[in-house]
Order: C-alpha cells, then structure tokens, then sequence
C-alpha cells in the first residue's frame, strides 16, 4: 500500500526547542529563515490543515485551536490596537525574518475568519479584525493617481518598493481575500479604503493587450528575467487576482472607480487575456508561464491548471450572478478544459503510480502537485453537480486515484505517515544530505497533504482516505512543540535514522 520505503528506527525525532538550543544554530536551517513561522510555513498551514480535518474528526480541532492559542500569545499590539505577527519568532535578532513580512500575514488572519463561523468563540473575530485593520492602516503603501489613492504592499513593513501586485501567494490577490472577508464580517471604512486601492492599483498598472484583454506584470521577481512576460498561473500570476476579483464583485457589487471600473470588469479583461493564450492539449487547455517557464504541465493549484479552471469557475459564477450569461458560459468552456487536462494526467497514470518528488509538478502539498490537481475538479463538479453526472462521476474516480497515489507515497513513521524531501530537494534546502527531513510546510509539505487528503476523503465519504489523513495529522500533532502558552510547528522536522530501507 505503501511506498517502498520505511524508516526502521527513530531516535531522536524532532530538533530541540528554540529555548534549549540557541537561535544561531538555526540561522541558515532555510531560506525562509528558522523555524516557528506564523505564515502557511508554519501556524496558517497547521490552522487550516487541522480544521479541514475536524469536520470529518472533531479532535483535530484541539490541535487547531492550539496554534491558534500560540498566535494570539506571540501576537504584537501598536498603540491604536492593531495586531500583528512576526514571520520568525525563533530567529535571532537583525536576522531577515525577526521581522513583520506582510506577504505571510494574510492567510492566519482569514484563518481566524473561518474559526470564528466554525467555533463562534468572539475572541478569534475580534483579533481577525484588528489584525486586519492592521493590515489595512498600517502595512500598505500609498500612491496619487489620476483615479484616486493606490494601495500596494512591500515585502516588509517600512520597504521602500514598488509593492505587491500579482498573484495570491506573494500578491495583491492575498490581499482582496482578506478585506473582502473582513467587510463581510464587519463593514469597515479602513477596509472599503484598501480594496478600493487595490483596485485603483491593478488599473493603473494593467497592460493592454488588445480586444479588451489586459495582463499584470510582476514587480520584483528575480525569477523572471523577461520582465515582459505575464505569468498566468494562481500563486504568482493573474489567475491569483482574478479569483478575488470575482469575490469581491459578488461581495460590493456597487464598488466602482471614476472611470467606471468594476471588480468584474478588471476580473473579465484578465479572463480575456487566459483565454487568447490558452493551449488545446489533448481534450483540454494548457497555459504558458503558469509559474515563471514558458512551457509546464504542472496541474496543481498554485502553478497549474488547477488554479487557472480556478479563475474561469469564479468568473463564471459572477457573470451568472451579473446576468452576463454569454461570457459566463465561455467561462465554464475553458474551466472544463482546465480539468480535462488535470484529470486526463490523473488517467494516464500507472496504476502503482509513486511520487518521488515533494514539490513542482510531482508531489505533496497545495501548491504544485498531488493536492492541487484534486482541489479543482472537485470545486467544479460540486458546480455542475447534477447537471452533468457523468463528469461528477469522473471526477470521483480521479480523486480515489490521485488519493491512493498518495498514500503509497508515503513513509510510515509507527502508526503514523510522513512525506521526507528527497534528495534534490534536501539540497534546494541546504540541508545535510544524510538527514532525514520533513517539510512540514502547506504548499510542498506535511500540512498540505493532511489538507488535500482530507478535503479528498470528504469529499468521497473514504474511510480508508480519511484515515491515511489522520494518520499524517497525527505526525504533526506528535512533532508540536507544546508549551503552556498554546502549540507551534517547526519548519521542518528531522528524523534520525539508523537505516532507509528499501522492501523488495
């Protein structure tokens, strides 16, 4: 059932606590910095992990619930009580992460948003909204226009840079999810002000391309060398502010600039340009630059297909919602295609299909592999329902497909199931090539494969799914450090091992 790999005997599992080992130690552990990180590296990625279980097991809400308990112990309060993070609590002081990173802010701050519908408990609304008026007030950037005042985000608060604009993971799109969220909970005026920024701020800076398409550009990405090229693709592309635009559409749909443009309008001229560079691929479509190459058959989430049949699905749903029935359905055409190149991968598989890969297009996590190529099919066949019983159906046997290639990836650790880095990947992390890691991040790690084999199983009501994703929870919930002011998630996790065997 399982990859033919097992971890023998286990001494020693997890690196020692902050407090016991001094931070200098950790100071070059990752390019994201040392471990105990609030964004989706570390807390976001456990928060959202362990609630998606719950619904399927209630006892992983503690363990949600926890992290949550050591955010709000570790939160900063300024003086007007706003509330905010550090990325790094771990990190020594002058290191790059003992710092306030907004690009990593947003994502707990929505996830205390889903708590409070989950639980009611008022203390996770109100520290959503002051950290939301925080980054609201405090974090953006401001600039003059013509349309009025553009918001943008740098990096870290007090950059000089030219700010935050494409994409969802690193982008503007992060953003209008959090404001739009905030508003619908509580209207605002600080959050009516930055949406409206955003807005004014992706028209000033959309480029036209002809038959009333338009396209973003990134701002510093030393990834792209082209700076012409518009990445297309949900973490670091357009799909990623499309998707908030449509929300926002739904959410203010009188939210309009002086020269008349809407949410929706930006969000369609942004579809226009997907659509003019979609590729027929087999039955379906395929798109250029998803991520930073040119050509990719990546059908995750972040920098995939998943995340483009993403973009068409919301704009289909809002131009229903307008009334804009024609473009509503040239929508639903290229969503489709999105997932007849996904769930045509999924078919052609091998049948013992094992990944040996923990990120791009080859493995664990949201981002780029396994988890993101089930998220999309099943958010449209939830649309289509029973409209079309015959995709939903299809779709069912992908996930069931997809789920078990999963699950005989993985390494059983006793009664419980972990993904380690391969070896390329231990060196994108510098990490020592005898070690035994466990990236424990949600977008190539151990939290996102408790998410997607959880909103998997749920979705099929598999008992033999939702177990392999209790079994993987249960790794996270052992590798906590547990402190009496609530839980916190290493960034990795190190497994010392007397032998990787391989079984014949």
């Amino acid at each position: 059932m399982h990859r033919q790999r097992k971890v023998t005997t286990v001494v020693g599992v997890i690196i020692a606590v902050a407090v016991l080992v001094p931070s200098s130690s950790f100071s070059v552990e990752t390019e994201d910095g040392p471990m105990y990180l609030t964004d989706s590296h570390g807390a976001a990625g456990v928060i959202w992990a362990m609630m998606s279980l719950a619904e399927a097991d209630p006892k992983y809400m503690d363990c949600a619930e926890q992290t949550m308990k050591w955010l709000m112990h570790v939160k900063k309060v300024d003086d007007q009580g706003r509330v905010t993070w550090l990325l790094s609590y771990s990190a020594p002081p002058g290191h790059k992460n003992r710092a306030i990173k907004p690009p990593g802010l947003p994502l707990p701050i929505i996830l205390f948003f889903n708590a409070y519908e989950k639980t009611k408990n008022p203390e996770y609304k109100e520290i959503a909204l002051d950290a939301a008026r925080y980054m609201a007030e405090a974090a953006p950037y401001r600039s003059k226009t013509k349309l009025g005042t553009a918001y943008g985000f740098a990096f870290s608060v007090g950059e000089k840079d030219p700010g935050l604009i494409l994409g969802h993971s690193h982008g503007l799109g992060k953003y209008m999810q959090l404001f739009t969220r905030a508003y619908q909970v509580q209207p605002h005026a600080s959050f009516v002000d930055a949406l409206r920024g955003m807005l004014v701020n992706l028209k000033v800076n959309a480029v036209e391309l002809g038959d009333g398409a338009i396209g973003w550009r990134a701002f510093r990405w030393k990834h792209i060398k082209d700076k012409g090229v518009i990445v297309t693709g949900y973490c670091f592309g357009q799909a990623g502010l499309i998707i908030p635009l449509m929300d926002l559409a739904k959410a203010m749909p009188e939210l309009k600039l002086s020269d008349g443009t809407t949410p929706l309008s930006l969000g369609n001229a942004g579809l226009r340009y997907l659509i003019a560079q979609a590729k027929p691929v087999k039955k379906g479509y395929l798109w250029p630059y998803m991520r930073f190459d040119r050509k990719s058959k990546n059908p995750g989430l972040g920098s995939g297909t998943g995340g483009i049949g993403w973009a068409f699905l919301a704009g289909y749903q809002a131009n229903r919602a307008a009334g804009n029935e024609a473009f509503a359905e040239e929508c639903m055409k290229y969503a489709r295609g999105a997932a007849e190149y996904t769930l045509g991968m999924i078919e052609r598989a091998p049948k013992d299909y094992v990944f040996t890969s923990g990120g791009g297009s080859g493995g664990f996590g949201v981002c780029g592999g396994a988890g993101g190529s089930a998220w999309f099919p099943i958010k449209l066949s939830k649309e289509l329902g029973e409209k079309d019983p015959e995709f939903v159906e299809r779709v069912r046997k992908c996930t069931k497909r997809l789920a078990m290639m999963v699950i005989r990836s993985a390494t059983p650790v006793g009664d419980t199931l972990t993904w380690p880095l391969s070896t390329g990947e231990r060196k994108h992390h510098k990490i020592k090539s005898k070690q035994v890691a466990v990236n424990m991040a949600l977008d190539y790690g151990q939290t996102g494969v408790v998410l997607e084999l959880a909103e998997m199983g749920k979705f099929l009501h598999d008992d033999e799914i939702l177990d392999a994703a209790k079994k993987a929870a249960d790794f996270i919930v052992a590798h906590m450090v547990k402190t009496e002011h609530g839980w916190k998630m290493p960034r990795f996790v190190y497994l010392k091992t007397e032998e990787i065997e391989k079984d014949k």
